[in-house]
């Protein structure tokens, strides 16, 4: 492994371990913090963690396709170790996670516009955690990978 693909692993294994530190949080639909967060907050969070955006800045998941998807290159139909994953339904962005491997995802998970505080989140069961990849077999999956 050379210098820039050792420095590269480095990074994604920082972001990965970033990531799981938000593990357990409550889902909250337009939460953002360790109350409760969304689906694109919680990749937000982490993205900030690694400089790729601003603090102080917010995106929503359609927001964060636009930002990211850019660059032709970024964009996969395989998923990869530390690639954002999105799901799509009638071609639009409408969930967002992070790639912890080729099978599992960390996102802030089964959550919805319902899910407004943390009695709303236990009893659907949704918090940051790890979801297998193919949770959503009903939508269209894309992954943009900053680590190229």
């Amino acid at each position: 492994m050379n210098c820039h693909e050792c420095k590269k692993q480095k990074q994604i294994q920082k972001f990965i371990e970033y990531a799981d530190r938000w593990w357990g949080i409550y889902y909250k639909y337009g939460g953002n913090s360790i109350n409760g967060i969304d689906c694109s907050a919680f990749v937000c969070n982490v993205l900030r963690s690694m400089g790729f955006i601003h603090q102080g800045r917010d995106y929503n998941v359609q927001m964060l396709w636009d930002k990211f998807s850019t660059e032709d290159k970024n964009i996969s139909h395989e998923p990869s170790r530390g690639a954002m994953v999105f799901w799509f339904e009638g071609g639009v962005p409408v969930h967002i996670g992070i790639c912890i491997d080729e099978e599992t995802t960390i996102q802030a998970a089964r959550g919805n516009s319902d899910i407004i505080d943390e009695e709303a989140a236990i009893e659907n069961n949704a918090f940051v955690d790890f979801v297998p990849l193919n949770y959503r077999t009903d939508r269209n999956t894309r992954f943009i990978n900053l680590f190229k």
